[in-house]
């Protein structure tokens, strides 16, 4: 720079340095410089509308710059393929959905993989396909070639929403799409009360479910509960998984619709009270027991089974916060004494009504 200051790619560099040390400011002088020298360099053009777009929500100005080099050469497009994801997205906040889709689209005509341009469609067309029935018909085309792609959980739950399935409509389309699903059946669903919406939120974060699951299968909780007494059918270990799956999934819908570290434990906790107690109807079957079963069923498997409960909430919790760079939250912060004591006596009532004949409400 000292030896050649008029030198137009050396101050776009410089700007970009800038950029990668969060100095906005400088950076764009340095691009300013930069288009004073030479006033139609695309890359310094392409590099100031960009960050004037992400830190200075200057839209407008930023899709100006974009449009100098792709007014004056359309090939150019294909040098800068992700400056075209900016473009599309200055034209979402500008409320210009029709010019947000062309650019994106422009954008998958180059890199018909590229996460960065499926997932920007995937969420402009997931928030606004409601608005007219051309955009609803552009949604359902792109979320069922999403799912053909690459199977994407996120295209399927969209799907489901545009077109109406029911409870069980919407099994019957993820069951072979993922482990979680495929030995659930739409009756016993029913019985413990799992709605659409439950089964529609394990779609949001099932990668990153199945990645926790595979760190803490649900098998290491078999010493828990297990008996001599009865044994342990294969719908109780698949509706587990889906509980645990809605937990996590609406933990983290939780807070980001919150932005609070502690909505994450605080709605496992409720996912927990509302469907691990009527659980217990698929754990314990069916059958008349001894006294002497019920006592050591209740003496063993019931803690076991409470113990599991908390080890779950305790994992999930954990899991979660350090992911999302959260705080370290104390479980006293929230499991209360409160909680504890309706969380066992939900329980402790549904291992006495199944265990003496009674009937799961």
């Amino acid at each position: 720079m000292a030896k050649e200051p008029n030198h137009a790619q050396c101050w776009k560099n410089l700007g970009t340095t800038y950029y990668n040390l969060g100095q906005h400011d400088q950076e764009i002088c340095c691009y300013d410089k930069a288009l004073e020298i030479d006033p139609d360099l695309p890359q310094a053009l392409f590099s100031k509308g960009i960050t004037l777009a992400q830190h200075y929500k200057k839209y407008q100005e930023s899709l100006a710059l974009f449009h100098r080099v792709l007014d004056v050469d359309n090939s150019l497009s294909a040098e800068y393929v992700n400056g075209l994801f900016w473009v599309a997205y200055c034209y979402e906040q500008i409320g210009d959905l029709n010019k947000a889709l062309f650019w994106v689209d422009r954008g998958l005509n180059h890199e018909g993989s590229n996460p960065y341009f499926l997932n920007f469609k995937s969420n402009l067309l997931g928030k606004n396909w409601r608005l007219n029935p051309e955009l609803k018909e552009k949604a359902i085309e792109f979320f069922e070639y999403r799912i053909e792609l690459q199977n994407d959980f996120r295209s399927l739950y969209h799907l489901i929403i545009i077109q109406e399935h029911d409870l069980a409509a919407a099994l019957n389309l993820v069951k072979d799409k993922s482990n979680l699903y495929k030995g659930l059946v739409y009756e016993e669903l029913q019985i413990i009360g799992i709605t659409l919406d439950g089964l529609l939120v394990t779609l949001l974060q099932l990668d990153y479910y199945m990645d926790f699951r595979v760190k803490y299968p649900t098998t290491r909780y078999l010493d828990h509960i297990i008996s001599q007494h009865f044994s342990i059918g294969s719908s109780f270990f698949n509706l587990l998984d889906l509980i645990f799956g809605i937990a996590f999934n609406r933990a983290i819908v939780a807070y980001g619709k919150t932005n609070e570290d502690l909505a994450v434990p605080k709605t496992i906790l409720e996912v927990m009270l509302a469907y691990m107690p009527k659980l217990v109807h698929f754990l314990i079957p069916e059958d008349e027991y001894s006294d002497i079963a019920i006592a050591e069923t209740m003496l063993k498997a019931l803690q076991g089974y409470i113990d599991l409960t908390f080890r779950e909430i305790g994992a999930q919790s954990g899991h979660i916060t350090v992911n999302l760079e959260l705080r370290n939250i104390d479980p006293s912060e929230y499991i209360t004494d409160e909680y504890n004591d309706e969380l066992g006596e939900r329980i402790y009532n549904s291992f006495v009504d199944r265990l003496t004949g009674g009937i799961v409400e």
